[in-house]
């Protein structure tokens, strides 16, 4: 059991520091590190399009801070995106119209709308809710382990991979363009059936790998 607390400690500290990354770097500008937003943006280049309209914003109102989709689909007043901290090629600076036409030019972190400042999440909705969805996967595991045998068919985390496998294909493909909100369930559905499987993949192996030792002694 100290094999597999030492694991799951490991798992929770990765999927916690993954929520933290992407929650970060609009923290980070907000209170002014540009230093430390810029790292932050710069490392999240790699692993995500980091597309302004996919994505949550932090804004601040002046009194508070609000997490809100940085361009809402229905929005129609004026945006103003501006890349101030990421190395992109197809950085934007000035006015934002939402149309297929701007699809990669809007890696900008900066938003401005309806009298807000907000700063982008590091990475897009959808790869956010994976890495909250692994956190929720982590903390319920430990409420339903003791009625856990073996680790779960391999269907289950495909089943739970398809709704995003569908929705991320179609947006591929052009035959519609998705929301934030479905982005983040799907996205939270298949972090959480990711990281449910690799615990309990991980408490499956260390088990038998124990039984085995006591089989030997």
């Amino acid at each position: 059991m100290e094999k597999f607390w030492i694991g799951f400690t490991a798992y929770m500290v990765l999927s916690l520091f993954l929520v933290a990354f992407a929650f970060g770097g609009p923290i980070a500008a907000h209170l002014g590190y540009a230093d430390v937003a810029k790292g932050l943006y710069t490392a999240g280049a790699p692993l995500c399009h980091q597309w302004v309209y996919r994505s949550y914003c932090i804004f601040s109102t002046g009194s508070a801070w609000l997490l809100e989709e940085c361009i809402p689909h229905s929005h129609n007043g004026t945006v103003t995106v501006r890349t101030m901290f990421t190395p992109a090629s197809h950085a934007w600076d000035g006015i934002f119209s939402y149309s297929t036409s701007q699809l990669g030019r809007n890696r900008g972190e900066m938003v401005e709308r309806d009298g807000m400042v907000g700063y982008k999440l590091v990475v897009c909705s959808r790869d956010t809710a994976i890495y909250l969805g692994m956190v929720f996967a982590g903390i319920a595991f430990l409420y339903i382990r003791r009625h856990i045998r073996e680790t779960p068919s391999l269907w289950l985390l495909l089943i739970g991979l398809m709704p995003m496998g569908i929705d991320g294909t179609g947006q591929l493909l052009g035959l519609w363009e998705s929301t934030n909100t479905i982005r983040s369930l799907t996205g939270f559905v298949a972090g959480a059936f990711v990281g449910f499987y690799l615990i309990s993949l991980l408490s499956d192996i260390i088990a038998k790998y124990d039984s085995r030792r006591e089989i030997r002694k």
